[in-house]
């Protein structure tokens, strides 16, 4: 309490100690002259005898008090009264630090959310995924439900198993208040939420006794809220999908996510669906929760021996040489949002880190600046017994406090930042944690302004720290020979500045082209007037194939009427890739051999033409293709050249499956062009296709295709409301163009090119005015040089190429620099990139030369200024 009090009621007490030595002055003067002394040689003893008052009287004080804190609060308020007396440098300085600590701060409290913070579900370091995978697969891919069931049974290793899947059966139709809508439904066990320890809230999770019931679902909270009005009425009643009755258990927190995080609702599977029914043909993602101690390994080597025991019941899977894999839970879900997030997290974090740099350097310069015109302040100092120490105390105290301040302008930056991402969901992240400026964001922000301050202050500081005296406190300050060292350090400075921002450019670049390559690939068809639209016919409507057939031949009667178009098909998506199986080659003998493709494609006749995929061989299929005609199929270019003999390519028969697979010998009638699909590795794969007719091999779920004459926007309503007519039952699908409908896959390429085209900007613009400044303070500090170089017979273009070949020669430096880094560290970007390297020559020259330019014009300005000098002026110029 003591301590406390003493911090608020120092200046009392300083007054109560001068009062108290004054005091024992005057005793001592009056004891001298009692002894006969006049006043004036009693006053000249006791004040030798005594000593140096101040002295005693800061001695005194350092007994309760705390000299350092005392000195860095004082250090602290002269900062401050300098940031004031200068507003032009501390405007320029709080930007330049705002932007660069602001974009560090908006980008870490992204890598905050996704790689630092754990999952916010119990014991989540203890949880996994479990996948699967073959020996020639680059990722896990789903389980079978037989195999959940199996591991479910048997496993020890885990206190808990659950599974959920979105691979084909995520999606439902929901029918409510007489509309029809398709939802993200997503199917899950009975422990799925026991698994993660979330319990509801409003009403329940999934229990033992809901797997007696024919449907039970549990709600997230967005779809209770926007569909349901959030009332809390509906817990216990029936919601319609599909066309049966769901109970509603219960609705989610709020912040409750997984994956995929546009989840609706989840519907419990039970033993009479059709992950029962057909558990090795249904796919599923399993999840476990580790028991204490276990370690993924083990754990793996246990569910790979159970897969053993049962794999013998399925000859196809057992022929995929599959095993299990188990992986973190959290790192799953940051690679299922995208294969490069992580990596393009750190990426951009050291983007970013390079802008605050060139920040850094650019207050640095403007110190050095500012450090000539307070060399006879700080001569001053250091004359009166300031050390070199206590100088840079107070240069680095004034470069913290700057920084601090920038800092809590960044801040407000970042919000603007943090608030565009959340609200505009400009980038995908994963399900787990928002971002928000948590206690984390802010220690860290608070960290990086100390880190920044005493990064940009501390060479400014001890190059200003070097004073000779007897130069600094003539009249003349300006040709203290440390001048010259301060222009090489700011030199110095700028070259590391162009460095910098040619790295940060260079890599902007090899994503910008990377992604307009991406954007406009051919694609194996043609894009321009193709609409395209989701149609999924529920099972209970459509339960036989022919059922399905008959849907598809009414629609394209109806959509054939409709004006302005010129070709209707039916096919699968062309924007996933498709899932690969076993495919048998009929060879002569009994040499027939089996091969891995791409899974069979139900097309209906004219799919190609009206897709524009072009027809290399043979015929397509036509309206003599039917259930009992002879089965046909058509295959692509890279089937035909991978397994297909040379020149007997139709005619050559194939069977869906394994030899002893009862599906029957199909014949190639013709081979088609590739198609290049999106894949999760962010470029477009071009595998072997099967494509069979559709009357030959019905399918439910298919992609309608239109192209149209004109314009594709005056179609699109019409072929939501010829679905309608001739099913009133079915949602209204949405009707988009091919283009909009690959947008989900270009649009991550696409956020990640504008950051770093936005960051390269600023990094570009810091460089200019940095380079600007330099050359700017260059200019000033040697006016008398210059106005005697005219003076003695120079001409104004002789002054610019001197000013203008300094500058030159800084830039080539840092261009020169810059290129070498850029060739090191672009190769992190190799990941991110499609159809291009990462040390393309015309990026690499395309922004040398740019910021050449850039830099070049910000040289000039100065140049030009000194051109203009008037002699007479400059040589009466102090």
């Amino acid at each position: 309490m003591d301590w406390f009090r003493g911090v608020f009621r120092r200046h009392r007490r300083y007054d109560e100690l001068s009062e108290q030595i004054r005091e024992h002055l005057e005793e001592k003067i009056a004891d001298l002259m009692d002894r006969g002394m006049t006043r004036t040689e009693a006053e000249h003893t006791a004040r030798r005898e005594f000593g140096n008052l101040t002295l005693i009287e800061e001695r005194s004080r350092e007994v309760w008090q705390w000299p350092t804190l005392e000195s860095a609060v004082a250090d602290i308020r002269f900062a401050l009264r300098q940031l004031i007396k200068s507003p032009g440098f501390t405007i320029t300085a709080l930007l330049t630090l705002a932007l660069g600590i602001g974009v560090n701060i908006a980008v870490f409290s992204v890598v905050d959310a996704v790689l630092l913070k754990p999952l916010p579900y119990k014991n989540a370091d203890r949880l996994v995924m479990i996948g699967e995978q073959g020996p020639k697969d680059p990722v896990p891919a789903f389980d079978t439900y037989r195999e959940y069931e199996e591991w479910s049974r048997s496993s020890h290793s885990f206190e808990k198993l659950a599974g959920a899947t979105w691979a084909r059966n995520a999606g439902a139709v929901l029918s409510l208040h007489g509309e029809k809508r398709e939802i993200m439904a997503v199917p899950a066990t009975v422990d799925f939420f026991s698994l993660l320890e979330v319990d509801a809230a409003i009403g329940r999770t999934f229990l033992s006794r809901d797997l007696n019931n024919q449907c039970t679902v549990v709600l997230s909270h967005s779809f209770w809220e926007k569909r349901l009005d959030g009332a809390s009425s509906w817990i216990g009643k029936s919601l319609t999908l599909d066309g049966k009755p769901c109970t509603v258990a219960g609705v989610m927190p709020k912040d409750f996510s997984f994956y995929p995080r546009q989840t609706e609702l989840w519907s419990l599977i039970t033993p009479n669906s059709k992950f029962s029914e057909n558990p090795w043909d249904e796919a599923i993602l399993t999840f476990g929760l580790l028991k204490p101690g276990v370690s993924r390994s083990v754990a793996q080597a246990e569910l790979a021996s159970i897969q053993s025991r049962i794999i013998v019941e399925n000859s196809a899977w057992a022929a995929m040489k599959v095993d299990p894999v188990l992986e973190d839970l959290q790192s799953e879900f940051t690679w299922l949002t995208s294969r490069n997030l992580h990596q393009g997290l750190l990426i951009l974090f050291a983007v970013v880190g390079f802008v605050l740099l060139i920040a850094c350097v650019n207050v640095a310069n403007l110190l050095l600046g500012r450090a000539t015109v307070r060399q006879k302040e700080l001569g001053v100092r250091a004359a009166l017994g300031a050390g070199r120490s206590r100088l840079i105390r107070q240069l680095l105290t004034e470069s913290v406090v700057l920084s601090l301040f920038g800092a809590g302008f960044g801040v407000l930056f970042a919000i603007l930042s943090i608030r565009f991402i959340t609200l505009k969901e400009a980038m995908e992240l994963p399900p787990g944690n928002p971002i928000s400026l948590n206690w984390e964001v802010l220690a860290f922000t608070f960290l990086l302004a100390l880190v920044t301050g005493a990064l940009f202050g501390v060479l400014p500081a001890w190059t200003a720290s070097r004073l000779d005296l007897n130069e600094v406190l003539k009249q003349s300050s300006r040709t203290a020979s440390h001048a010259t060292s301060r222009r090489g350090t700011s030199r110095n400075l700028v070259v590391i500045e162009v460095a910098l921002s040619l790295i940060v450019l260079v890599g902007a670049g090899l994503l910008i082209q990377s992604m307009l390559r991406l954007t406009s690939a051919p694609l194996g068809y043609q894009r321009d007037r193709l609409l395209t639209a989701d149609l999924r016919l529920p099972a209970n409507s459509y339960p036989k194939p022919e059922d399905a057939l008959r849907f598809w031949g009414r629609l394209q009667s109806k959509l054939e009427t409709l004006p302005g178009i010129q070709g209707i098909a039916f096919a699968p998506p062309l924007f996933f890739e498709r899932g690969m199986g076993p495919v048998t080659i009929e060879s002569a003998g009994a040499h027939s051999h089996v091969v891995s493709a791409a899974d069979p494609e139900s097309v209906t006749g004219g799919y190609f033409h009206v897709a524009g995929i072009p027809l290399l061989q043979g015929r397509e299929f036509s309206t003599d293709d039917r259930a009992k005609s002879m089965p046909v199929a058509i295959v692509n270019q890279a089937f035909a050249r991978a397994y297909l003999p040379n020149g007997a390519e139709l005619g050559q028969r194939i069977k869906l499956g394994n030899r002893d697979s009862k599906e029957p010998w199909l014949t190639v009638v013709g081979v088609v062009g590739d198609v290049a699909r999106p894949t999760l590795f962010e470029g477009y794969s071009r595998r072997p296709s099967v494509y069979r007719p559709l009357e030959q091999a019905p399918d439910g779920s298919l992609s309608i295709f239109v192209r149209t004459a004109a314009n594709p926007r005056a179609v699109e309503p019409e072929v939501g409301r010829a679905v309608e007519s001739v099913d009133d039952n079915l949602p209204v699908p949405t009707v988009q163009t091919v283009d909009e409908a690959l947008s989900w896959f270009t649009q991550e390429p696409k956020f990640r090119a504008e950051l770093f085209g936005l960051f390269s900007f600023l990094a570009l613009l810091l460089a200019a005015v940095g380079i600007y400044g330099a050359l700017s303070q260059r200019v000033a500090q040697r006016t008398q040089e210059i106005g005697i170089r005219i003076a003695l017979g120079a001409n104004h273009q002789d002054v610019l190429r001197m000013i203008l070949g300094e500058g030159l020669k800084v830039i080539f430096a840092g261009v020169l620099i810059g290129v070498i880094g850029a060739l090191a560290l672009t190769r992190l970007l190799s990941s991110m990139l499609y159809g291009i390297g990462t040390t393309d020559p015309l990026t690499f020259g395309g922004v040398s030369l740019l910021l050449t330019a850039v830099a070049l014009l910000a040289c000039y300005v100065p140049a030009r200024r000194a051109m203009r000098l008037d002699p007479l002026v400059a040589l009466r110029c102090e």
